[in-house]
């Protein structure tokens, strides 16, 4: 390597491990330090935060001092900081309940709370998507799908997109339909979450569609043997 390549490397090095760290504590203050493409570096006094007993934690987002957790330098509302702890990138948890970002868990319990995959988190009664409760039947069967960035998941007895559990109607016969947001079973079609005869405000707009010969034109658009429907807009021309 030479000298040049060397010195890059051991600059970005240095950028990515300055990066990392969010809160630094000097003269007595801390301070949450942040960087974004548009303003560069910031740095953010709390006010809230105790230097004398302030930690900064394994997942560098989430700090803590003797009174208060905080996350992003935000003071996490009723989190106890004597049995917080970071156990993810967006994730942590205390004695009663797991936390995503600064943001409760739905009914969440400590004790049991942990990290699955990506933004999904469970504990010994309930999965959990963001912030937000599946409400699942079933905690042992749930399982993440691998298509379209694991925002598809399921249980024995529902489907799920995200954090919205799905109408479907037949559960045996439902498939996603590749990598888009498109999925089927013997009855309907849905594109993320809802029924794709219905619009985004919940009314009605496609009289009838045909999910036995329904396929994938584009990330927007599919067609059945009545022609083409686009995910918002309805029935279309298939020469559009």
């Amino acid at each position: 390597m030479n000298k040049i390549a060397s010195l890059i490397l051991t600059l970005a090095v240095c950028f990515f491990l300055c990066s990392c760290k969010h809160y630094e504590v000097k003269d007595n203050r801390v301070y949450y330090d942040s960087w974004n493409e548009g303003s560069g570096n910031n740095s953010r006094l709390i006010e809230s935060a105790q230097a004398s007993s302030f930690i900064e934690l394994k997942y560098s987002a989430y700090g803590k001092d003797d009174r208060h957790v905080y996350y992003e330098g935000k003071i996490i509302s009723k989190a106890d900081p004597k049995s917080f702890e970071a156990i993810g990138e967006f994730f942590g948890k205390d004695k009663k309940s797991g936390f995503y970002g600064d943001k409760r868990v739905g009914t969440s319990r400590g004790k049991s709370f942990k990290v699955l995959k990506g933004n999904y988190s469970v504990d010994n009664h309930d999965v959990f998507y963001m912030d937000e409760p599946l409400n699942v039947c079933s905690v042992s069967s749930f399982k993440i799908r691998e298509e379209n960035n694991g925002w598809w998941s399921q249980d024995d007895c529902n489907y799920f997109f995200e954090e919205k559990k799905l109408p479907a109607t037949d559960p045996k016969t439902f498939q996603i339909l590749g990598d888009t947001p498109f999925a089927k079973d013997s009855h309907h079609v849905f594109f993320q979450s809802r029924r794709l005869d219905y619009d985004l405000n919940g009314r009605k707009y496609v009289d009838t569609i045909d999910a036995a010969s329904f396929k994938v034109v584009n990330y927007f658009v599919g067609h059945d043997k009545f022609g083409c429907i686009d995910s918002h807009e309805g029935r279309i021309s298939c020469l559009d």
